[in-house]
């Protein structure tokens, strides 16, 4: 199987985790900005993939499969480090990771009747969510916070994460409910 463009940049998105984590474990405001550079670009590839297979007519089963993992594989980690940090509660990446879980093994599940569901709206929102929301706590951790030109306070944090989470779980339920469709013959 060719590897297509998107593909690759999908994957690419992949290998930033490393660094975004070690510049985390920095623990310096110059690591957290630097960190948080890394991860904006990151995030912008999960919109490139997507816009290059599109423009480039490349959309492939793998792709659609791969870019949701990798989505996972980015922003998972990010939060167990912030929730490590005490800058993120641990009931909600607790929420997260379970939602994710379930809903790879409902798309493993899904992908062994040769059918793959891609991305709703709704879970492009979770994701874009999840980023803004981890986009915030490093910019409060980074030298923009830390020197007061720009900081988010604690009551906007705490309502971005309400919103990520009811999206979470929505777009979680979504999910199984268009894949019950599959593995059980229901509805339309």
């Amino acid at each position: 199987m060719k590897m297509t463009l998107a593909t690759k940049v999908t994957l690419m998105r992949l290998l930033l985790v490393p660094l975004i984590l070690f510049l985390m474990a920095l623990k310096t405001p110059v690591g957290f900005l630097c960190a948080e550079i890394v991860f904006i670009l990151a995030s912008l590839t999960d919109w490139l993939d997507g816009y290059l297979a599109r423009v480039r007519n490349e959309i492939t089963n793998l792709g659609k499969f791969l870019d949701q993992i990798v989505d996972k594989l980015l922003i998972v980690p990010i939060m167990i480090a912030f929730a490590a940090f005490g800058e993120l509660a641990w009931w909600y990446v607790v929420v997260v990771v379970m939602r994710d879980t379930w809903v790879s093994g409902m798309r493993m599940a899904v992908a062994s009747n040769g059918v793959v569901i891609a991305a709703s709206m709704w879970g492009k929102w979770k994701t874009g969510s999840q980023m803004a929301l981890l986009i915030v706590l490093f910019t409060n951790l980074s030298l923009l916070g830390q020197r007061d030109i720009i900081y988010f306070p604690e009551w906007f944090v705490w309502v971005l994460l309400v919103i990520s989470m009811l999206l979470t779980l929505y777009s979680g339920w979504d999910y199984t409910w268009k894949a019950r469709r599959v593995l059980f013959g229901e509805g339309k």
